[in-house]
């Protein structure tokens, strides 16, 4: 997984369909709404996976999970 950029970096939105991904900042990141942490499907994760590449940074507010749950979204991401 790359997170540093190749060429010019690029804070705009992305057209997604399975989540909302809001750019904070004109240099980076991202809010991430429209998606329940403890029951992500595929297509989601994968915007939200093109969303962290994309803005570098993802913040998922008001977020409810238990400690089992964190784990799991988190090893989604790698080890």
């Amino acid at each position: 997984m790359y997170l540093h950029p190749h060429e010019g970096f690029d804070n705009s939105p992305l057209a997604l369909r399975h989540i909302e991904a809001l750019p904070l900042a004109a240099a980076m990141g991202a809010e991430i709404r429209g998606v329940d942490l403890t029951a992500v499907t595929g297509a989601q994760f994968a915007e939200i996976e093109q969303s962290l590449f994309r803005h570098k940074m993802i913040f998922f507010r008001n977020t409810r999970m238990d400690h089992a749950a964190h784990h799991a979204i988190s090893r989604r991401f790698g080890e």
